[in-house]
């Protein structure tokens, strides 16, 4: 029983170590740099947001679902059968573009602030 209860210990470390997906809120948003912005007028940068915003939340609900699906296989193998463990989804491929989405959403809020554009909802 030991012997049982060490290996269940390091399959789901295993599984742990070598990342599961995570909540599309836990991925940070990488750097964009407004200047590529800078020639847009503001309905074209309230249209980018749009743009933007969509794919996001796109790609949030998938990142998001494989995250519940990754977190409810882990704990049914820990608690029935520590081989479902290691068929956990990990990365969907999702994370650098929703980080980018999120970069260039900032880019673009901060593009719509110097330019003082109106009716710029914030996400």
């Amino acid at each position: 029983m030991k012997k049982f209860l060490i290996g269940i210990f390091i399959l789901t470390s295993l599984a742990l170590i070598n990342g599961c997906a995570v909540k599309s809120s836990k991925i940070k948003a990488e750097y964009i740099s407004p200047v590529q912005y800078q020639s847009f007028e503001c309905t074209k940068i309230l249209d980018e947001m749009q743009r933007v915003s969509v794919r996001t939340d796109e790609l949030s609900k998938i990142q998001d679902k494989a995250a519940h699906d990754d977190t409810v296989k882990t704990i049914m193998g820990v608690l029935i059968f520590s081989g479902i463990i290691l068929t956990n989804q990990k990365k969907t491929g999702n994370e650098p573009e929703i980080a980018q989405l999120k970069g260039k959403y900032e880019a673009l809020e901060e593009i719509s602030l110097q330019k003082h554009c109106q009716n710029i909802a914030k996400k």
